[in-house]
């Protein structure tokens, strides 16, 4: 599947030199960023506030948050969806509900401890998260 499309970057021809033009840019220049704000624009935005990149996050935090807001990564219930199999879908680590991103990482009564304490020790008024949409909304006010 292609995100971008061909008709995304242009390659002008010349007899001096080749010039490469990008329409997903307003001023014409290829950049990370704004290749990532077509990517979420495609893929993550379905209903929801697009996700932001921030600089002062590592990488492979922002990655994992990107990737556990859409539901992909590989927990239980997704690696099932995928034909893989897996001993159970109970989350392992409460041993209550079926583990899916959302719940290990918002509902599970370990991440919701983990939530609670981080909220508190930041002096924030708590929330309740059943999804990570919501986690990351809340941390976008």
């Amino acid at each position: 599947m292609c995100l971008l499309g061909e008709q995304n970057v242009v390659v002008e021809r010349q007899l001096e030199h080749d010039k490469f033009w990008c329409k997903f840019n307003p001023n014409g220049k290829y950049t990370l960023e704004a290749l990532w704000r077509l990517v979420d624009s495609k893929i993550t935005n379905k209903g929801g506030k697009p996700f932001i990149w921030l600089k002062i996050v590592p990488i492979k935090v922002s990655n994992f948050a990107w990737r556990a807001k859409q539901g992909r990564i590989p927990v239980a219930a997704a690696l099932l969806m995928r034909d893989v199999q897996t001993d159970s879908l109970i989350c392992k680590l409460c041993n209550m509900g079926e583990e899916s991103a959302d719940h290990l990482l918002t509902s599970c009564s370990f991440a919701s401890e983990v939530i609670k304490m981080t909220l508190n020790w930041c002096r924030i008024p708590q929330g309740q998260f059943t999804k990570v949409a919501e986690l990351l909304d809340f941390g976008d006010r």
